[in-house]
């Protein structure tokens, strides 16, 4: 039975809550859209302080691919999905039939299909925090960029960086027969939105 474990003032078992539920909600979806059975893990979350995003990818250089969303409603800020460039095509190529095998070979399907995923992930994670939290959120359309982690990341964390702010880090597990896709997800708060974020999950717990 879980225990209200406190990092600051955040309660990690009701953030444990929102990302078992997310990915219970994902796996439905998923399977839906694929048509046959794909599992979703979850693994872990933390909440860091945004200067430490950088260290959850490892190698700047390596190429990532990304989903990124606009969260709206009464918390705002951004969601982000990441996946390593071989796992994404591995996924892409399994749901699709296509055998992409480079960055190059990232094409139109390939984005469809990394935005579609996103969209269901984020929706997933993004609704199940709506219902812990009792507060209307909503995410974007998503947007897919590849490219190298220190450009994507600099992009999204760089209008953040001064205001201080702490990330909600999500760790997940896709599971498509015998292959097995991590994917990484980040939630941005702006900053308004971030008091409104720990009083609401506060009140919960």
């Amino acid at each position: 039975m879980a225990t209200n474990t406190i990092i600051g003032k955040h309660p990690i078992d009701l953030l444990e809550q929102v990302g078992r539920a997310g990915t219970l909600k994902a796996s439905v979806s998923m399977s839906a859209m694929a048509g046959r059975k794909i599992e979703s893990s979850f693994e872990r979350v933390r909440v860091i302080p945004l200067e430490q995003v950088p260290d959850l990818l490892g190698d700047p250089e390596q190429v990532i691919v990304s989903g990124i969303l606009e969260v709206q409603g009464d918390i705002t800020g951004i969601f982000m999905l990441i996946f390593p460039l071989e796992d994404a095509l591995k996924l892409t190529n399994n749901l699709s039939g296509n055998n992409a095998a480079s960055m190059e070979d990232f094409g139109e399907m390939e984005h469809s299909i990394i935005a579609e995923i996103s969209n269901i992930l984020a929706s997933s994670f993004i609704y199940a925090l709506e219902e812990v939290t009792k507060e209307a959120v909503w995410p974007s359309p998503p947007s897919v960029v590849v490219d190298m982690a220190a450009g994507i990341l600099t992009a999204a964390l760089l209008p953040l960086y001064e205001q201080g702010t702490d990330i909600l880090s999500l760790e997940a597990q896709l599971k498509d027969d015998a292959d097995k896709t991590g994917v990484k997800m980040i939630l941005l708060p702006n900053i308004s939105s971030l008091p409104k974020l720990l009083h609401s999950i506060n009140s919960v717990g």
